[in-house]
């Protein structure tokens, strides 16, 4: 995917978007967000799930 022109944003304009700086693909091993966010931004990123989550009649395997 991260070579497929339609997936990987590179076709976005340098003025929206800047590749020099970041790539949107990754390589999607499991629990690699840990490498990524602070415990400041995965507790952030908790309350704002669990905000806008409330009311969702659905369960998953983390809960």
């Amino acid at each position: 995917m991260k070579d497929n022109k339609m997936s990987n944003f590179s076709t976005t304009p340098e003025n929206l978007f800047d590749h020099t700086k970041a790539t949107l693909m990754r390589k999607g091993i499991s629990g690699d967000w840990k490498n990524h966010l602070t415990v400041a931004q995965s507790e952030r990123f908790d309350h704002a799930y669990r905000k806008n989550m409330r009311g969702v009649n659905m369960t998953f395997p983390w809960d």
